[in-house]
Formats: C-alpha cells, structure tokens, sequence
C-alpha cells in the first residue's frame, strides 16, 4: 500500500502577555524561555473621586465608584458616598442624603446596602464609606444621571436643602490601563490587582481565553475574600462569566502573599476579539431579597495576538484543578493492515509549586475542518499525579481508510468533566451529552497532512520512548537476509536499554518493514520473557518476509508501542493498532564472510576458534574433527535465540567429502555441553574443546588425493536459513591456528 506521511506543522493558539508604555513590555507568550524585562511596577491607587460637596469647613462628601449593572431585575446603579471629616467634632450622615435623577427630570429612589445602613457617626478626622444603589430604567445610562446631595432643614417647605451636585463627567471609567495594577479595598484589605497576561486558544465555534489575575495584599492583616466574580466584557458590552480557580469564597490572602488566580471562559467565535475587558465585582446583597454585582476593578486587555505555532512549543492550559503546560511532539499517519493510523503525541506537564492530578482527557481529530475522526486516548506511564515540573506523555489515536487523502487535520484536546459514558459535542466547549458527561475543550492543535512522515534516523542512531516507568533505547545493530528460492527472510536485530532504575519488562511491539513506495511488510518479533535489569539491554530479532526484487538496503523499519482496545497491549494479547512509532534507516547488511576465524561476530555473541584439526581412523573409517573455541557474550543484553544456530560445515575443494554440525546458542548461558534434539551440540561461554566425529568408510580410499579443504561458519536463523560469516581454507590432517 502506499502511504504518505507528513511533519507536524503548527498549533493554533493566541497568547500575549500585557503591558504598557515603557512600564512592561509587551510579548508575545509562547514557552517558558521567554524573557522578561526587569521594569518598574505601576500600581494605581484606588478609584479616584467623581466628585465632591462641601458640608462646611473644610469637610467633604464626595462621590466615587458609580456603576451600572445589568441584573435579572432591571438595570442597577451602585455607587459610593465618602465622608470626610476634618473638623473636631463628629458628623451624623443621618443629616444628608442624595437624590438621584436622569437627564429627562425622572428621579429615583435610592437606598443604603444593608451592610451600611447601621452606619452613622462620622468621628473627627476620619472618613466613612456609604453604598448606594437604585433601579434604573432600560433607557437610562451612567452619564444621564446626577447626584444631588441635600441636607435635612425642617425650617423649609420640602425639608429639603441642596448641598450641591455631582454629574458623571465623559471621561470617568473605571478601567485600568494595560500593564498597571489596581489598589481596591477587598476584605477589609488594601489588595494590589493586576492581570498577569493572557492567552487565547480557539476552536471551530468559540474562542477560549485564559486570563492569569494576581492579588496581593499589601495590609497588615489576612484578607478573607468575599464572593467574587470575574467577567469578560467585549466591546460592544457583552459580559460572559468566567471561570476561576485558585481561589473561592473561603480563600485568606494573608499580608505580603500574592494569589494567581486563573480564569477562562469560553466566548462566541462570532463575537469581536479586539477591545476585551476584565471586570472584577463583588457579589451584595442589598437586603430585600436582590443581589447586585458590584466592580472591585476593572481592566483593559490587549488585542489577542495570533501566532502559528510550530511543533514542539509548550503552551497553556488551565482547568479548575490549575495551570499545565501541554506540547504537541507529533502527528503522524502510519501504516496498519489495510488501515492507517493518525497518531499524536502531547506532552503535560506540571510548571507550579504544588502537586496536579492528571486531566481525564479525550478528543478527536478532524480532517479539512469536515471529516470527524473518533480518538482514543492513551497513556503509557505509571504516574497517579503530576509532581512540579514533572511531565508525561499521552497518545491521542484514530483510524482511517489508508486509500483516505486529505490536506489538513485538527486535534480537538478535551478535558471529560466526569466519569459518566461521553458522547460529546465536538467544538462546543463545555459540551455535554446524552449521558450527563460534561467536555471541555482545552487547545486545539492545527496540523499539515504533507508533513505527517516519521523521520527516520540513520543507521547506528538511537530514539528514546520517555514514558515514566517505560523509559527505554532502541536502536538496530545489524541486518541478515536469509535468501529463498520466492523469496527472502529480513532480519533486523534491535537492541532495547532499559533506562529505568528497575527491572523492566519489554514492552509489547509491533513492526514494520516500509519500501519507499509505501509498501508495507509485517516483521514478527522474537519473545523475550524475562525482566530487564537496570541499564541491562535485551536484543529482539524482527522478521518479515519479501519479495526477492526488493532491495533491503532501500527499506525502513518501524518500531511501535503494541495497542488493544485503548491500552497497551499486554504480553498475550493480540494488538488493534500502535503508538509512538520510530522509524530507522536500516545498516549496510555485512554480505560478504570474514577469512578470519578469530572474533566472528554474531551479535551478541563472538566466536574464535584455533587448533583447528582433522585425523583420521583408517580402520574404523571415523573422521575426528576438533577445534578449541572462545564463545563471549554481552553479559548485559538478554536475548532469545531458541532456534537460532551456529553451523559448522567442513567441505572438500574437490567434492570428495562435505558434513556439517549445528551448534545451539540457547544454552550457552547455562554452559552445558552434550547432545541436543536433533543430534547438535551446544556451546557454552568462556573456553572449550569441541571434537566432532563423522564416519565415511569411502573416505579412506580418498586420502592420496584429500589435499585442502574449507571450514564454513554459518549463522542460521531457523531451519533452512542460513547466511555464511566466516569462511577458510585449511589443509586436510594439519592443525591450523
């Protein structure tokens, strides 16, 4: 079958850090190895006056933080009155109150918050807060309205004697500027604002901004926060709730302790990006049954900055539990029966101070933004939680027709809410389904189909698998081909490192065999059954058979992690699809034998052999054949060669006389010696003598014209395969070194 197979190419995400003047800088926030300037804080006090009245001397009320609110009820306007006593004596606010009024002469019936309303004397040289609200209707805006401040005089008609008046001039706003923090009185506590940055990721219906807050408290004492809550406002005015984690309504912020908070939240596709705000309010009851949401600060955020981002760039992601950092390290398309594979490899990790738990993620793939590909996601690691700065890696898998072309591919990364069967509804963030189960997308990853190949890397070069208890090398040492008379057996010998601290067992694998046009053959994999010690190495032999037309040097192999029904495959079980595939360029096979029958390699063993020799009984006919023999091993790799064999042939130049005897390699590590089924011999590690005796009665009638003959060493895969690695010509009845 031909397949294609492309590079990853690029994530969709939007990400910008705020910043102002010459104050903070502004960047674009793409991983954790951006540079930040060393810059001077701005920190804006709290809310300034709107206005103010004299009450006489040198005394004040003044007129700060009016608001309009749109609540279930109606419109709501909230706003503050300060005052400020500088004389000696105290004051009694029972004495004023303020009227309200639209610019059309329609007035409206204030009352105090029910947290001020026993609020009274103002003592000398002090000050006093008083909260206000009133419903206001639909046509009324902010700046219609006045304040007009009166004193109680029963001397008058009305009772009533104007003070003064206060109107809401054009310029007032409660926002603060990008890059400045903002002082506001939250608990009892002076506490320092700011928006730490922002990013922005998006799917096919909605854009998904994560906004990261701070909150210091600059005061003496623990501030107890009360019931925030956090809004972004668009630019034409729409608010949409936001998300936040970190904190709650519990939460204490003792002094000199700053709290990031964050927030996402997830807003119409169709809705302006430019000209976003934050709104922060604290939720009041007025006392008659309705609560208003009333601003603790307000910020501007900057335009969202687009960047197409390439493959390996670490960004984040925020959920209730906190902040991770994710990597999309590949996307490709592999070859799988008469199936291909899309797989993906994201990487999370951990980049706080405290513990995470481990998202319960799913996702799928979409191709040309039309076709949906379902996802299985899988993990290989043995890790419960996420420590800080500790990461794992999680496979997203699908299947598709391989004859299927397509140009682009999206991966939707979701986050299931419960444990509940999903069935969720791809894109829509927040999602549910029929079950009750709740997804949330978290990124979404963009990809190009022409750049999904695997690389393969060159002959002698390892690859690492980085799974948390699965870390492991691999790398191919050498190649045989065993010919046949339709076709050849390829043989790749791979060597696997266990990077562990313990033993580990091998993984369960799948491989292929890959020609450049895209043809795939299935390679078996040699069982090896036991444990591999730490940094021990463990030597699998890979098999396929093909064709005898194609070139072995032109092809690939393909090693993957064995998958069955969205978990890796166990030892016994029969695997659906793969993960995390490498891909190597094959080493020069080794055709031609070695004239030397000192250190003949075989991997892992070596083979010297020395006073080699023949005699002859002329009576009985016996043919004695010995050689000495130093067989070594890499003690450090396990390997499993049941049926592999050492052959060792002895032919005549001339014909007159030809044996062979097969020597097994499954018992070498145990060093027995003596005869194996089918009538072999085993050889054993370290230093021996191997005598060999053949009969040929006719071969006494041959000995004037025995002059030379050759000794061939064979390296036999299985029955019938066998590639020659050592060969010599020796004279008949002389000892040879």
């Amino acid at each position: 079958m031909d397949q294609r197979w492309k590079y990853p190419f690029a994530v969709m995400t939007l990400a910008a850090v705020l910043a102002s003047g010459t104050a903070i800088p502004s960047y674009v926030h793409a991983d954790d190895n951006s540079e930040k300037a060393a810059v001077e804080e701005v920190v804006a006090g709290e809310l300034p006056s709107i206005g103010s009245v004299s009450i006489g001397g040198s005394n004040t009320i003044e007129l700060k933080q009016a608001s309009l609110s749109n609540e279930e009820s109606g419109k709501i306007v909230t706003f503050t009155l300060t005052v400020n006593n500088q004389g000696s004596s105290e004051i009694q606010f029972i004495d004023y109150w303020v009227r309200l009024k639209s610019s059309t002469g329609t007035t409206f019936p204030v009352a105090l918050f029910a947290a001020d309303k026993d609020k009274n004397r103002i003592p000398a040289k002090s000050s006093m807060d008083f909260r206000f609200s009133a419903k206001v209707n639909d046509q009324t805006n902010l700046k219609d309205l006045t304040f007009n401040l009166i004193q109680w005089d029963f001397t008058r008609s009305d009772f009533e004697k104007p003070i003064g008046t206060i109107s809401i001039p054009d310029s007032y706003s409660l926002l603060t500027s990008v890059g400045t923090k903002r002082m506001a009185s939250i608990g009892n506590e002076p506490i320092k604002n700011g928006v730490k940055r922002l990013s922005v990721s998006m799917n096919d219906t909605h854009f998904l901004p994560t906004i990261y807050f701070e909150m210091e408290n600059t005061g003496s004492r623990g501030a107890k926060l009360p019931a925030l809550q956090f809004n972004l406002r668009t630019a034409e005015g729409l608010l949409y709730p936001l998300t936040a984690s970190g904190i709650d309504k519990d939460t204490t912020i003792n002094p000199r302790v700053t709290k990031e908070v964050t927030l996402t939240g997830s807003i119409p596709i169709s809705v302006d990006e430019n000209g976003w705000q934050l709104q922060v309010t604290q939720l009041i009851d007025l006392g008659d049954g309705t609560t208003v949401q009333v601003p603790v600060a307000e910020f501007i955020l900057p335009d969202s900055s687009k960047e197409e981002v390439s493959l390996g760039s670490t960004y984040e992601v925020s959920n209730e539990d906190g902040t991770y950092n994710v990597r999309l390290d590949e996307l490709k398309r592999l070859p799988w029966e008469d199936e291909d594979l899309l797989a993906a490899q994201v990487v999370i990790s951990n980049p706080g101070t405290k513990s995470l738990p481990i998202p319960n993620l799913t996702g799928y793939f979409k191709l040309d933004d039309a076709v949906e590909v379902d996802s299985t996601v899988i993990r290989g690691d043995k890790v419960i939680g996420l420590q800080p700065g500790q990461e794992i890696t999680v496979q997203y898998l699908g299947k598709i027709p391989y004859t299927y072309d397509f140009s682009s591919i999206k991966l939707y990364m979701q986050e299931q809410k419960d444990s509940a069967p999903k069935e969720p509804n791809p894109g829509t963030p927040g999602g549910g389904n029929e079950g009750g189960g709740k997804v949330e997308d978290l990124i979404q990853f963009v990809h190009n189909a022409d750049m999904m190949i695997v690389p393969a890397v060159g002959s002698g070069q390892k690859q690492a698998i980085h799974d948390v208890g699965r870390k492991a090398q691999y790398s191919v040492k050498e190649v045989h081909t065993f010919t046949g008379k339709s076709g050849n057996v390829m043989v790749a010998m791979v060597e696997i490192e266990n990077l562990e601290k313990r033993f580990n067992d091998i993984s369960k694998l799948v491989a292929h065999y890959v020609a450049p046009n895209g043809t795939v053959y299935t390679a078996n994999i040699s069982e090896i059954k036991s444990s591999i010690t730490p940094g021990g190495k463990a030597l699998l032999h890979l098999s396929g058979v093909l064709p005898q037309e194609v070139k072995t040097n032109d092809l690939q192999l393909f090693i993957g992690q064995a998958v069955k029904e969205g978990k890796l495959a166990g030892k016994e079980d029969t695997p659906d699809a793969y993960i995390q595939p490498l891909a190597f360029a094959l080493p020069l096979e080794k055709t031609k034998p070695q004239d030397d029958l000192r250190n003949i390699e075989f991997f892992p063993y070596s083979l010297s052999m020395s006073n080699i020799g023949t005699t002859m009984n002329f009576l009985t006919g016996d043919l004695k054949f010995s050689f000495d023999y130093e067989l070594g091993k890499d003690i450090l790799v396990v390997s499993n060669t049941e049926d592999h064999k050492m052959v060792v042939e002895i032919a005549d130049n001339d014909g007159k006389f030809k044996r062979s005897q097969e020597f097994s390699l499954d018992s070498a590590e145990e060093g027995d010696k003596g005869e194996q089924p089918g009538g072999g011999t085993s050889l054993k590690l370290g230093s021996h003598e191997a005598v060999l005796n053949f009969n040929d009665p006719e071969l006494v009638y041959k000995l004037e014209s025995l002059e030379k003959y050759t000794l061939n060493v064979y390296y036999q895969f299985q029955p019938g395969q066998r590639k020659l690695i050592a060969s010599k010509e020796l004279k008949w009845f002389y000892t040879a070194d």
